[in-house]
């Protein structure tokens, strides 16, 4: 049995890995300061005696005394979600950068191995596929969600330099849109902004001509292959996409959503927000998949209709009358 260390544990996509670490009859350790998680999402986790949960600011653990010789790093926490990071730019910089440079040094000094969840966005637009050797871009001149995209850029830039220097295993993942249960709509985060806007029987906010591409990720794909990944020896050192390779625009999606809802729902079309607007947006955002089937033989299981549609399900019945959960 391996311990494993999940910052960002009580998140949407952390703690979904948590479960899936725990079923693999693993140690696991949830760090989380609570701020976007939520501790409901490790009400299944709890039932193990193989859990511990740490409600903790990642500046503020002893690591000395959590960690030990060999342990897992899952380095998942972050401030995230467009609204948010665009409202708190200097905030999301701050706490995404030097949050990864804490966990290295300590990774260091206990010889543990460590996982980096990055993001596609330091890809910037692209119509093509994105491929793990293409350049980045990004959008720097007039802020907005390129704190985020700077951050994680960066800490992958940190990843590489301790694994050069310090012979530390890092895996870095670049994640695509993931969707599931537990993800929460008020970050701006698209498919559940979408079903809650159908269940309740609001207008559905579609911004531009909705004619911009996403690819969306199954959460139950996504932890088994940052699970696969971490443990396979020759990953170390390499960066990876993990998401669905199929792209989709933001109105069809709407109108799936729609569609399996069996609702008459408007949709209403709306100019791109600020941090978003002056080509600040992202228009198409599709992953390659070659590099992880090559190294693990990894694809997602779930065609993204049936992501959604599990998505949807879910939020069906924590909005029903008899249920007493919130999505928030």
């Amino acid at each position: 049995m391996s311990k494993f260390i999940v910052t960002g544990g009580a998140g949407f996509i952390g703690s979904h890995l948590v479960d899936f670490l725990l079923s693999q009859k693993h140690e696991v350790i949830a760090i989380d300061n609570l701020t976007t998680g939520n501790i409901s999402n490790l009400k299944q986790a709890s039932k193990y005696s193989t859990f511990r949960f740490l409600k903790s600011d990642l500046k503020a653990v002893d690591y000395g005394t959590l960690l030990e010789k060999g342990d897992t790093i899952m380095h998942l926490a972050a401030t995230v979600g467009v609204k948010k990071v665009c409202e708190e730019t200097l905030e999301t910089f701050d706490n995404n950068f030097q949050g990864t440079q804490i966990l290295l040094d300590a990774a260091v000094k206990k010889d543990c191995q460590f996982l980096f969840t990055s993001t596609s966005e330091v890809y910037g637009d692209k119509k093509e596929a994105m491929k793990e050797t293409d350049y980045s871009q990004m959008y720097v001149t007039h802020g907005g969600r390129c704190a985020y995209t700077l951050s994680k850029f960066c800490g992958e830039f940190l990843c590489l330099a301790y694994h050069e220097k310090y012979n530390l295993k890092v895996v870095i993942t670049r994640l695509f849109n993931t969707i599931g249960a537990r993800q929460r709509p008020e970050y701006g985060m698209v498919v559940p902004k979408f079903v809650e806007s159908t269940i309740l029987k609001n207008p559905i906010t579609v911004f531009d001509d909705g004619k911009q591409t996403r690819s969306f990720c199954d959460v139950s794909d996504t932890v088994s292959a940052l699970s696969a990944l971490i443990q396979a020896d020759h990953t170390n050192g390499e960066i990876f996409n993990i998401g669905n390779s199929e792209p989709v625009e933001i109105l069809e999606l709407a109108e799936y959503i729609l569609s399996i809802n069996q609702s008459d729902t408007a949709i209403e079309f709306q100019p791109l927000p600020d941090g978003r607007d002056q080509n600040k947006d992202i228009k198409d955002r599709c992953p390659s998949l070659d590099k992880i089937f090559d190294y693990i033989n990894w694809k997602p299981k779930y065609h993204w209709t049936e992501a959604v549609k599990r998505t949807n399900d879910y939020y069906l019945s924590v909005l029903s009358p008899n249920n007493s959960d919130s999505i928030n």
